[in-house]
């Protein structure tokens, strides 16, 4: 099945909260204030110098996934990588290969801006995630992912 792959529209901002909060219910994690997050992700994605970026996956004007990402700089690197932040496609369509389609859209988008390297992680439970990224090339890294609420 092919989707649509495209940015996001300022339009579709309460989908896009809508689907993070199903990302946040898959990965067993709480999500609130949905009101005000549409709001900072709208700031964030639509601003002139954007600090985060969106790809949706649309199949029958329905959105069925998203994937979003920023530009980070590597000290070790000494240049910018992409970091890939979500990527999420909902119950009815995974497997469809809408995942690999949204990945392949961040690797363009990487490759028109001139960086070489996409980085994200996953639960280390999340058998379906880890089997899908190491099918499509990606290398694990074992690392703690550490947060320090302030």
């Amino acid at each position: 099945m092919m989707a649509i792959i495209r940015e996001i529209r300022k339009e579709e901002i309460n989908s896009l909260v809508e689907l993070c909060e199903a990302h946040a219910a898959y990965e067993k994690a709480a999500y609130f204030d949905k009101e005000e997050r549409s709001v900072r992700l709208a700031h964030h994605l639509f601003k002139d110098s954007p600090s985060l970026y969106c790809f949706v996956a649309v199949v029958n004007d329905e959105m069925v996934g998203y994937t979003s990402y920023s530009l980070e700089f590597s000290t070790w690197e000494a240049g910018y990588y992409v970091h890939m932040d979500c990527l999420f496609v909902t119950d009815r369509y995974r497997g469809n290969k809408i995942g690999e389609q949204l990945v392949n859209k961040i690797k363009e988008e990487s490759k028109l801006k001139g960086i070489r390297q996409i980085q994200w992680q996953t639960p280390d439970d999340n058998v379906h995630a880890i089997r899908f990224y190491d099918r499509i090339g990606g290398v694990k890294k074992k690392k703690y992912r550490y947060s320090l609420v302030l």
